[in-house]
């Protein structure tokens, strides 16, 4: 066989075979991909962190969701927070977009300003309690993280050390505090990025292009999605501290600018969006392995920018599609040998393809990659009898529905462009480049006018003639009507759907007096209205009212809910003739959202009630003082009566505030409690102040009990107890002074302190000290000290100053 005819053999075999476009691509992509061992590929979202060291080292580039690595675990705090420590990329660079906990999507706001547990996550915060927070370390931190230095830095096992910088490690501390519908249990994390920063030679002034990037200064670069700029950088190398630790290791020279800047161009082009709005033609992301073949990667992302490579010499060539002009015209005159022209037609049935399907990573989805609506043409299927042929892209890398939906249209029409020709050329046409080089051919022979073809290979000849394969190509293939040609689709949402926050239906609040059991005013209210049949969820409704004037809030509690519909609220703060605003909300037990109502103004009213008091008061000194008044028993239960009834109500609906996004709780609290029953009889009554900032408590009692048996009276206990108590987490500090007398009659005074100081109120002494179970006696004068019969007598101050001993 002669040296023409090997040639052309081999061109007409590499016609038939590899051809252009996207479906091609895809093949050669599989037929490489299993005659190869396993490696790792990207992921979509699933919910579940790797483990440290579980996989090969990665980095993110474009927009994507990596696959987060567990490095580190641990909780703190009385209400536990649970901390995570994930990575996401073993280089520097990368910035957080999104967090998703247990499938509930937040949007991460940089700016934001930080607490203890980091940036607040706006969709975990409820009732203004925040319950998630991050920390975004980017890979370039010089320093041990301090939120985890302070809570683990000094733990017997594991702790966080001053070392543990992950420099070069772009990662998140993620805590999370438990809340019945946010996290019920320990949350699974995963995030949006953008990728590793990325040199743009479209940005480099010191080269072809404008701008600041410096191919020796990383810091210069920026985060990309567009998949020529993550191409390029792949073929010349990924650095870290400007030094290549992965990829290719082209020159500058060897990826001619104007050639891969006219496809970055072409990728950042606006295209329209069905219903508003636009996009760029071609976008990519996701996380590459080092363990990966440079190679792979590139045939990976080419597919998602329908991106064609040519090397003529040591230079590598770009093309987006199909070239948008021809570089030379032909015609069958231009052909040196025609008696040997061969070329492919049309294919069998069985090789056309009239279908397409394509999966993509979808961020509305968080990240799965699902299926795009799978595509079609009707006139293509009747044209091969009826007979279905699908082809599938790989388009993992694409992140957007229409883009997808763009390429399978390409994919679709290229892939009916059988006609094929293998042909030498004169030597005029040396100079076509496969790939990025058209030609417009008319030839009487095959019927074509002007018809359009892409070079698909080349080959010069010792004679100067080019051998060339041809593939035809239809610049309409590529033209994207967004009204006519993309199709609806509803993506897997799976982020957590909230219900509506219930409201209260048309609230009111009205002035009110409350009555007595005989129907007498004795004080200031307000009447609330609120929903009846209320469900089982809702356990209570917390009312707030402030001073109108002043704003500051003079009461706050949970009252039930009832069934009325209703209540009416009393207390010390409802002072007659002063106007006041009230707001209100349910209480829920399930802890969905629930809203507040609006404040409304409430003037309330004034009890004449005065006048009545003075008189039952003078009726009850007339008793005393011997004037004539009304049986004296019946008028003191009666005003002891009255006293509870309005004890009662100030300490249930007026002395209690909190504040719980600051954990603050103050409350006043009074029991009282009267039994007399088969067993005895006991009385009891307690006055507590209660305050309680985060894990620190304190409180102030006094109580008064009684309590004697019915079988054995005599062994009647009473006690008398004034305690203050503090406590610091497990710390507790107790003071008190216990007034007893026993069952056996015996009388009792327990003092429970460290120190006992009498004071003036000038100058204070500390008389005594009890420490590890001994009094020491301090500072005292004696005016006259008789020991027992062995001990010791002194007598001084008043009287003659001596001391005796005697030892016995």
């Amino acid at each position: 066989m002669d040296p023409i005819t090997i040639l052309l053999f081999g061109l007409v075999s590499l016609a038939i075979n590899v051809g252009i476009g996207l479906i091609n691509q895809q093949r050669e992509n599989d037929r490489l991909q299993a005659a190869q061992p396993a490696k790792p590929r990207p992921h979509g979202f699933d919910g579940t962190a790797r483990l440290g060291g579980e996989e090969a080292i990665s980095f993110p580039v474009g927009r994507c969701a990596p696959r987060p690595y567990l490095e580190y675990a641990r909780s703190w705090g009385q209400s536990p927070r649970s901390v995570h420590v994930l990575s996401v990329s073993d280089l520097p660079g990368v910035s957080l977009r999104k967090v998703w906990g247990d499938g509930r999507q937040s949007n991460y706001n940089s700016g934001a300003t930080a607490e203890t547990e980091g940036k607040p996550l706006p969709a975990f915060t409820k009732s203004g309690s925040n319950y998630g927070w991050v920390t975004w370390h980017d890979g370039t931190q010089t320093s041990a993280d301090s939120y985890l230095s302070a809570k683990f830095g000094s733990l017997s096992k594991q702790p966080w050390q001053s070392d543990m910088k992950g420099r070069g490690i772009a990662f998140g501390i993620f805590t999370a505090r438990f809340h019945k519908t946010l996290f019920k249990q320990i949350p699974d994390w995963s995030v949006e990025v953008d990728g590793i920063p990325l040199y743009d030679p479209r940005l480099d002034g010191s080269e072809d292009g404008t701008g600041t990037h410096r191919w020796d200064d990383q810091s210069t670069w920026e985060t990309s999605d567009n998949p020529v700029v993550i191409l390029y950088n792949v073929l010349r190398g990924i650095k870290y501290d400007d030094a290549r630790v992965w990829g290719g290791t082209a020159a500058y020279e060897q990826l001619p600018y104007a050639s891969w800047a006219a496809a970055m161009d072409a990728c950042d082009a606006s295209v329209n969006k069905n219903g508003g709005g636009s996009e760029k033609r071609y976008r990519a992301g996701g996380e590459i392995y080092f363990s990966e073949d440079p190679a792979d990667v590139v045939k990976r992302f080419a597919l998602a920018c329908n991106a064609r490579f040519a090397t003529v010499g040591d230079k590598t060539y770009i093309q987006i599609g199909i070239p948008s002009s021809d570089a030379a015209a032909i015609t069958d005159d231009d052909i040196v040998i025609s008696e040997d022209q061969s070329g492919v037609l049309f294919p069998p049935v069985e090789e056309r393809i009239n279908t397409v399907t394509a999966r993509f990573s979808d961020p509305d989805s968080a990240w799965e990659v699902i299926e795009a609506p799978r595509r079609q043409n009707a006139n293509y299927l009747a044209e091969d009898g009826g007979i279905e042929t699908e082809a599938s892209l790989d388009l993992s890398v694409v992140f957007s529905q229409t883009q997808a939906q763009r390429l399978m249209k390409e994919a679709l029409e290229e892939g009916r462009r059988f006609r094929r020709h293998v042909m030498v050329l004169r030597p005029e046409f040396a100079g076509l480049l496969p790939v990025i080089h058209r030609v417009s051919w008319t030839s009487a022979r095959h019927g074509y006018s002007s018809k359009k073809f892409v070079v698909t290979a080349a080959e010069e000849m010792e004679s100067g003639n080019i051998a060339v394969t041809l593939q035809e190509a239809d610049p309409n293939d590529y033209d994207w009507d967004e009204t006519t040609e993309e199709s609806s689709f509803e993506t897997v949402d799976l982020d957590v759907e909230e219900p509506d926050a219930q409201e209260v239906t048309a609230p009111a609040a009205t002035a009110a007096t409350v009555l007595d059991s005989a129907s007498n005013a004795y004080a200031a209210g307000i009447a609330l209205v609120w929903d009846t049949g209320l469900d089982d969820d809702v356990t209570g409704v917390e009312v707030e009212v402030r001073n109108s004037t002043t704003t500051e809030t003079i009461y706050r509690n949970i009252v039930p809910p009832g069934t009325a519909g209703g209540t009416t609220l009393t207390g010390a703060w409802a002072k007659g003739g002063e106007d006041v605003d009230v707001r209100y909300r349910y209480i829920v037990l399930s802890g969905r959202d629930t809203t507040w109502t609006s404040w409304i103004t409430v003037t309330l009213p004034v009890v004449p009630s005065t006048a009545a008091f003075d008189l039952e008061t003078k009726e009850a000194i007339g008793v005393i003082t011997g004037d004539s008044a009304p049986d004296l028993p019946a008028m003191l239960d009666d005003i002891r009566e009255r006293l509870n009834l309005v004890s009662r109500s100030i300490m249930s609906n007026g002395l209690y505030a909190y504040n719980e996004s600051q954990g603050l709780l103050a409350a006043v609290a009074r029991v009282e409690r009267a039994v007399a029953d088969g067993d005895g009889a006991l009385a009891e009554l307690v006055d507590q102040a209660f305050v309680r900032v985060n894990n620190v408590s304190a409180d102030a009692l006094i109580s008064f009990t009684a309590v004697a048996s019915a079988d054995k009276p005599e062994d009647a206990e009473v006690r008398i107890a004034l305690q203050a108590r503090k406590s610091v987490d497990d710390d507790e500090k107790v003071a008190g002074i216990y007034v007893d007398i026993l069952p056996n009659g015996e009388r009792r005074v327990v003092i429970l302190v460290d120190q006992f100081a009498v004071t003036d109120g000038t100058t204070t002494a500390d008389a005594f000290t009890f420490t590890g179970g001994v009094l020491t006696v301090r500072e005292v004068l004696f005016e006259k000290l008789t020991s027992i019969p062995g001990g010791i007598v002194i007598n001084g101050l008043s009287g003659e100053e001596r001391l005796r001993v005697r030892l016995t």
